[in-house]
């Protein structure tokens, strides 16, 4: 699987949770008379404030890098620092992505009331399949 292919996914994943989550505000906002219960799931999947804390430093040493006021070298000390930074933050937003849809899945399911063993063992299948998918492409990209 390619990476690209994995991001349109969760993008169409999260297309289909936020339009439904529309439908459910716009219903409620419209309809007086209907009243269908968002406690459960309406504060429940904010993971801007997360992923933003993750992003910030980086978002900072490049506004430093692009001031016009900014010194040669506090520009060229915040390039310095923001390129190793930026390597490294992007495995850990990538795998926290990974977690929070997984976290966003699980709660959507139990919402649903679906029985927590099923949700593991499609969960655990998942997991499983996604290492092989991941080895198969490590053996496909690296011959020996």
């Amino acid at each position: 699987m390619k990476l690209s292919t994995f991001v349109q996914y969760i993008l169409l994943v999260g297309a289909v949770f936020f339009i439904f989550a529309l439908v459910v505000q716009d219903i409620n906002d419209n309809y007086s008379d209907v009243d269908i219960n968002t406690t459960e799931w309406e504060d429940q999947y904010d993971y801007v404030s997360n992923i933003n804390s993750t992003i910030s430093p980086l978002e900072t040493k490049f506004k430093v890098i692009q001031d016009e006021e900014a010194g040669f070298f506090t520009k060229l000390t915040a390039g310095i620092t923001a390129i190793p930074y930026a390597v490294i933050i992007f495995p850990q937003v990538i795998f926290g992505s990974l977690e929070i849809g997984g976290n966003i899945t699980t709660g959507f399911l139990t919402a649903l009331a679906i029985p927590a063993y099923i949700i593991m063992v499609v969960m655990v299948s998942i997991l499983i399949w996604s290492l092989f998918k991941l080895l198969e492409f490590f053996q496909r990209s690296n011959p020996v």
